[in-house]
């Protein structure tokens, strides 16, 4: 099946599984939008590099951005560790921001997709309703999306329990085993010219930059780390000496999800208090597929020099 219907049937089945009704978009030829536990979300099929299709999610989060320095201060300060979307400006109103992940659908990867797509929209949900609660973000005139009267699991009140339930989360061992880590830490060293070292719960892996010989991007992968939310899973956090502050981790954000940017883009880049970017994913085992960490840990390299980049390496 040709990657433009296999995208079509992705989006065509989203809303059956997650249990909403979803309407035409006016924007996305082809998308659609729905609410979910009263968070605004769309999604849509474009075209992306070397005949693929990507599979663009987004929720929406807050209205009224200008940027002001006050709100740039409080979103250091109050954005949640990204899981499996990255904060961005909306494409054509940049006073919105919406929480962004981006999937590419391919022969091999549909399947995969199919399960990780409507995880993703949960958990964007989640986080959306969330942040929409944060009084500190409302007193610097960011407008929640989110309408937090709608009904919502209970779970997310209480801010604790799986919104993920699956047979996989209920294992008592980690998804990953001992040789998928070591494989993921041999590529990136064979392949990205990393320094890799493992650690009790997986490894860490550096990345020397152009910017500097002493300059380093910092890795580290966890394997069996628990989320109050979303369950047991894969924790990837990648450090780096860049700064960026809050517009400079949306501008890379925005970036992971174009239609040129190539393989999945989960997780997110955020500057918390100091203003130096990292990027981080969290994996859950309710979304895991063997073979998909490595290709989503490769990503890491790239993103070390994008972040070098923008803070000016050469």
């Amino acid at each position: 099946m040709p990657a433009a219907d296999l995208g079509n049937d992705v989006i065509t089945r989203l809303g059956e599984v997650l249990g909403v009704k979803s309407e035409k978009t006016a924007e996305e030829m082809g998308g659609v939008w729905w609410q979910l536990w009263g968070a605004p979300q769309r999604a849509w099929l474009e075209a992306s590099g070397d005949g693929a299709r990507r599979v663009q999610l987004r929720t929406g989060a807050f209205e009224w951005f200008p940027g002001s320095l006050a709100q740039l201060a409080e979103l250091s300060a109050e954005l949640p560790v990204p899981t499996v979307a990255g904060l961005a400006r909306r494409a054509g109103d940049p006073s919105r921001l919406e929480l962004a992940t981006s999937f590419e659908v391919r022969d091999d990867t549909i399947d995969w997709v199919m399960t990780a797509l409507p995880a993703a929209a949960r958990m964007q949900a989640a986080e959306a309703r969330l942040l929409a609660q944060s009084k500190t973000l409302g007193r610097v005139g960011l407008v929640p999306e989110v309408d937090t009267e709608a009904k919502a699991p209970s779970s997310l009140s209480l801010r604790r329990g799986n919104l993920l339930q699956d047979r996989r989360t209920k294992h008592a061992g980690p998804c990953w085993d001992e040789s998928e880590i070591s494989e993921c830490a041999d590529v990136l060293k064979a392949q990205m010219h990393a320094h890799t070292v493992r650690t009790g719960q997986g490894f860490q892996a550096s990345f020397r930059l152009h910017s500097g010989e002493a300059a380093r991007s910092i890795l580290e992968v966890t394997t069996d780390c628990e989320d109050p939310l979303f369950g047991r899973g894969l924790l990837v956090v990648m450090s780096t000496p860049t700064r960026g502050g809050p517009l400079g981790a949306m501008a890379l954000n925005e970036r992971e999800v174009g239609s040129m940017s190539r393989g999945h883009a989960l997780g997110g880049w955020w500057a918390p208090k100091g203003g130096l970017l990292h990027h981080c994913l969290f994996f859950p085992q309710a979304i895991y597929q063997k073979g998909v960490a490595l290709q989503l840990l490769l990503a890491y390299a790239r993103r070390a020099a994008d972040a070098d980049a923008l803070g000016g390496g050469t």
